[in-house]
């Protein structure tokens, strides 16, 4: 459903998005004002995302509360990444801000819209981080998992996936379900090539550091619980690029059956057989 003129909402239309956008470029301008420890710049700031929640009531698609709660969610997403990335104070006092400013859940918005939102968001907010650090790696990935959310608020899925014949992909999808009747997924890492002019295969049973994927998917899950298995993947990958060089690795998933990764990740089957 992408209506936005009654029921629960699963997307925003293109000119709100615009708007959502132009709030968390507002907060990004504050990240990169405290940074640069500019008092006056990160005011200023602060009043901008204030013009753009007005901004966003006046189109009428969401209440004026929620507007605002939008304004606090992006704020307080880009206080915690300042805090977390570069050390500052106060990180566990914005952490509980920014819990707070996500309650209530808003009735308006459906539950995958709303983690939506807050990932865009905590993407944004990382990727004026690693704009302040000059990590250009860092902002490129970032970028593109901002973008990638964002096309997802206007309810714009590009899904890239590789495509059999369909012959073979019910040839192959039955003798799986032969061999295992049961749904397996599989997350794994293996080390990533230390040159990319001979790369290693990047696949499960490459060496790989011991416990190293469990605290990947750990790590990812603490940021946010509610996750696809895609932003699931991104985000292992993202706290891999950011971790021990010696020990990098490279984050996997294979699966038994056909898996939508834009799908809720679960460790519970959605359709239990109940055998």
């Amino acid at each position: 459903q992408t209506s936005w003129g009654r029921g629960i909402m699963e997307s925003f239309p293109s000119d709100f998005v615009i708007k959502v956008k132009e709030l968390a470029r507002d907060a990004s301008s504050w990240i990169g004002a405290q940074a640069s420890c500019s008092v006056v710049d990160a005011d200023m700031m602060l009043r901008r995302a204030e013009s753009s929640r007005l901004a966003m009531a006046e189109l009428g698609v969401l209440d004026a509360a929620i507007c605002s709660q939008l304004r606090d969610v992006a704020v307080t997403a880009a206080a915690v990444t300042l805090c977390s990335d570069f050390g500052m104070a106060g990180l566990e006092e914005c952490r509980a801000d920014f819990a707070a400013a996500c309650q209530p859940h808003p009735p308006q918005l459906g539950a995958q819209l709303w983690h939506r939102v807050q990932d865009y968001f905590w993407a944004s907010a990382r990727l004026a981080c690693a704009e302040c650090r000059g990590d250009a790696a860092a902002a490129q990935r970032e970028r593109h998992i901002a973008d990638r959310h964002a096309r997802h608020l206007a309810g714009l899925r590009r899904l890239g996936s590789v495509r059999l014949p369909p012959e073979t992909q019910q040839r192959f999808s039955s003798e799986v379900a032969r061999v295992m009747p049961s749904t397996v997924v599989m997350l794994s890492t293996c080390l990533e090539a230390a040159s990319t002019l001979s790369p290693s295969p990047r696949t499960p049973y490459s060496s790989a550091v011991e416990g190293r994927c469990t605290e990947l998917l750990l790590r990812s899950l603490a940021e946010l619980q509610t996750r696809s298995w895609i932003e699931l993947l991104w985000a292992m990958r993202r706290i891999v690029t950011a971790g021990r060089p010696a020990e990098r690795q490279v984050p996997t998933l294979s699966c038994s059956r056909m898996l939508d990764l834009n799908s809720p990740f679960s460790v519970v089957h959605p359709k239990p057989s109940g055998r």
